[in-house]
């Protein structure tokens, strides 16, 4: 019985040793970004109307990843479904203030499975897919816990 926790520890162990190896180069930029960009929408939330895109793209990130994010936030949004009738509108702003809105109707406990949702999608489109979805979801909410989590 020893033998077997020992080894089922070590798999477990070997398992996030690869994540965060092949993951240490993103942690620094696209999942914090990625991060970022939700902390943002959760912030317009409570406004009365969410601004551009560009509002929600944190400041010091460059022009390629900006656009990244421009043109994956929305496809993102209708991708989780957020409302069916989003998909319909004319632009991607349009888009965006629309998967607010309803996001806004939703319980606190979906707010935030759709947030991690939202950011690990994000941060697939960031990584150009170098990353397993189950790699980047545990990246994600660990980057989450350590650097942006309130105590």
């Amino acid at each position: 019985m020893k033998k077997f926790f020992q080894r089922l520890f070590g798999q477990i162990a070997g398992f996030f040793v690869r994540i965060f190896g092949k993951a240490k180069e993103f942690l620094k930029k696209e999942i914090p970004t990625a991060i970022k960009v939700v902390e943002q929408i959760k912030y317009y939330m409570d406004g009365p109307v969410l601004p551009l895109i560009n509002a929600l793209i944190p400041g010091e990130v460059d022009n390629i990843i900006s656009a990244k994010i421009k043109a994956e936030l929305p496809k993102i949004l209708v991708q989780l479904k957020i409302a069916e009738e989003c998909a319909g509108k004319a632009t991607n702003d349009q888009i965006v203030q629309c998967a607010i809105d309803h996001l806004k109707k939703y319980h606190p406990e979906a707010q935030k499975a759709y947030f991690l949702n939202i950011a690990a999608m994000l941060s697939k489109a960031l990584v150009d897919g170098k990353l397993s979805t189950g790699e980047i979801i545990v990246l994600v909410q660990y980057t989450y816990d350590t650097k942006f989590k309130k105590a």
